[in-house]
């Protein structure tokens, strides 16, 4: 296998409701990464336990629950793994408590039995043995509930034995009572509208269970305007950025929390007179037709950065910059006495709703507009001195990217543009902006081969977990210890199809967690175990 070197990192294709553990391995498993995807890191991904690059040369080694290194050729002698990753147990709360009990497969020995097998856990709640001998042994747990809240706890249970690999598994237990809200997910997490304009934000809410919880949200905001008990903000026009809070009535806690930015400039009935103007290392807009294919190819590849002021794009070593751009008439790259250049121009544009429009446009010489990465106009040659009016295209709710570029050969050169409705009038009720407002990711274009039952893939180390997720939108990810206390909190918007996000694990201490991650509309729940 193929690993990046020296960089004490793994890799792991995680399944929901999957516990890891993220500090060693046992006997080494077969490794391949078995998913075609582009991950970030040249790391692989191994059936089983997690493999681990311990730097070089120790590549070909694996790690006992002791630190103690061994070569792959040598392995322990004794093997065993548990008929399941989990063992589940449920019990009332302020109950006496659940047992159960975990038996062994898969034994491989030297001289045909195991030795003596020993168990333990490091939570206060969770007591293991072992019972009977030799191959027929098995782990007998018992939960205590006399200290724990209703909701679900997570530990785990080590067993060695001598030359054997040492093995751990999970301890889940659910404790049943009043279901009380413990997360709220708020949509958007930030978004923005126009002065005067309005912008509806909706709340779910969870269960310690992780089952919904229904119940009355209460609203509030902190200026800039209004926000009913429907979620709807509306703006008093009042310039910048708003805290939005809201809770379920009869509980202050938890509080889910978004903001709004008040900014922007109405689309009006003429042509866009402000937008991203695309320049080089030179400050000039005006750029090579040799070189245009390759940055239209760049705008729009899964690693670029989203389109705004002083946002680049880099093209086989060279780098181009937006910035904001001012036109008196919206005639833009009117440059009479220049031949033989590529332009590009760039908008946001923000629709409270999903609708089709149409493009109306200027241009000399050649033309092409993109819409959230995908071409909706193309025209060679010149206008004729007429508007060109495009076939009807979808503009997505919330964050639309605009994109325009014309190649000038010889002669006059311009490009104008405006947007219709789908009937062909000018459109209302539109917003631009020089960046995303984060309401919604549309700025790329879908990928075909994107999975839809499971599209977040998860590297891990023992310092961060890394969430990989092809599919826009808001995303939560929230890390709670064996308690039930959440330990770590990290929310924000997956702006690009194919961003990476990480959440530093450096403030936990050794112990079984449970990840909660929501990208989009894709919710999943991760069990971990870090080892310090």
């Amino acid at each position: 296998m193929d690993m990046k070197k020296g960089t004490n990192q793994v890799a792991v294709n995680w399944k929901d409701n999957e516990a890891v553990n993220l500090s060693n391995t046992s006997q080494p498993p077969n490794c391949e990464w078995p998913h075609d995807w582009d991950l970030p890191y040249a790391f692989g991904a191994c059936a089983g336990d997690l493999w681990i690059d311990f730097g070089p040369g120790n590549e070909n080694k694996w790690e006992d629950e002791y630190g103690v290194l061994h070569e792959i050729s040598s392995p322990a002698n004794n093997s065993f793994r548990f008929t399941s990753d989990t063992l589940d147990l449920a019990a009332e709360e302020g109950g006496a408590g659940v047992n159960g009990s975990m038996t062994l497969t898969g034994i491989t020995t030297r001289d045909g039995e195991l030795p003596p097998l020993s168990a333990s856990s490091e939570e206060y709640w969770v007591t293991a043995s072992v019972e009977g001998s030799g191959n027929g042994q098995s782990i007998n747990v018992s939960a205590s509930t006399a200290a724990l809240s209703a909701g679900m706890h997570y530990g785990s249970v080590r067993v060695t034995g001598q030359d054997c690999s040492p093995k751990s598994f999970v301890v889940g237990l659910r404790v049943d009572g009043d279901p009380v809200p413990v997360e709220l997910s708020v949509s958007p997490l930030t978004g923005a509208v126009a002065p005067g304009g309005t912008l509806a934000f909706s709340v779910t809410a969870s269960d310690q269970f992780g089952e919904p919880f229904s119940g009355t949200p209460m609203w509030s905001v902190d200026g800039g305007g209004s926000i009913d008990q429907d979620g709807l903000f509306s703006s008093d026009g009042t310039i910048g950025r708003f805290s939005v809070t809201v809770h379920l009535q009869g509980y202050d806690l938890p509080m889910g929390t978004a903001t709004v930015t008040v900014s922007g400039v109405e689309a009006d009935t003429g042509y866009v007179k402000t937008m991203l103007i695309l320049t080089d290392g030179e400050s000039s807009e005006y750029l090579s037709n040799d070189d245009a294919p390759g940055i239209s190819d760049a705008i729009f590849s899964d690693n670029a950065a989203l389109p705004g002021e002083d946002s680049t794009v880099n093209v086989n070593g060279s780098g181009y910059m937006w910035i904001a751009g001012q036109s008196e008439d919206g005639m833009w790259a009117n440059e009479g006495n220049r031949d033989e250049f590529s332009a590009f121009g760039a908008v946001w544009v923000v629709s409270s709703t999903s609708r089709q429009v149409k493009l109306a446009y200027r241009h000399d010489d050649d033309f092409t507009a993109w819409c959230n990465g995908g071409i909706v106009a193309e025209r060679s040659g010149w206008d004729g001195n007429t508007e060109i009016i495009s076939p009807p295209f979808e503009l997505n709710r919330g964050d639309n990217l605009l994109v325009f570029r014309v190649t000038e050969i010889v002669g006059g050169n311009h490009f104008a543009v405006r947007l219709l409705d789908g009937g062909g009038v000018p459109a209302s009720g539109l917003t631009y902006n020089l960046h995303p407002t984060q309401q919604s990711t549309t700025a790329r274009p879908a990928v075909a081969d994107v999975p839809t039952a499971n599209p977040v893939k998860v590297v891990c180390n023992p310092e961060y977990i890394a969430f990989w997720a092809r599919g826009g939108g808001p995303y939560s990810a929230r890390v709670y210890d064996a308690s039930g206390a959440r330990r770590l909190s990290v929310s924000g918007f997956n702006a690009s199809l194919g961003s990476a996000h990480t959440i530093p694990l450096s403030r936990l201490g050794s112990g079984m967690y449970l990840l909660r991650l929501r990208v989009g509309t894709h919710q999943t729940m991760k069990r971990f175990v870090v080892q310090r």
